[in-house]
């Protein structure tokens, strides 16, 4: 079983200004899958976004601070897509955005009010 690489994003950001965002920068369309998510295949790597998702905070890693998730699914090959897009949306400065490995691992957190000087 593969591990997930999320990017967690909170307010001000909109589920529809993520999903506009994920479709840009990857050249995809997002199409419902269920209820919840919304998703594309990037070739070996699938991408899926959502808002209200059912974590708990834990230590370092804020999860009800950020209620929109974008997941990167198949492991390892996910952490390139997940780190660009994160990249990305740092570059942007707009929005915190949190980067987590297996819903275990905070590999980086960025907070546009907290940047500011």
């Amino acid at each position: 079983m593969s591990s997930p690489v999320s990017v967690f994003v909170a307010h001000p950001a909109t589920l529809q200004s993520v999903i506009d965002k994920v479709e840009r920068f990857f050249g995809v369309t997002l199409t419902p899958m269920g209820d919840e998510w919304q998703g594309a295949s990037l070739g070996a790597v699938g991408v899926c976004v959502r808002e209200g998702h059912p974590y708990e905070s834990d230590g370092d890693i804020d999860f009800e601070h950020y209620p929109i998730e974008v997941e990167f699914r198949k492991g390892r090959a996910a952490q390139d897509p997940a780190r660009k897009f994160f990249a990305a949306l740092c570059a942007e400065g707009r929005y915190p955005i949190m980067l987590v490995d297996d819903l275990q691992v905070r590999m980086g957190a960025f907070d546009p009010t907290r940047s500011a000087a």
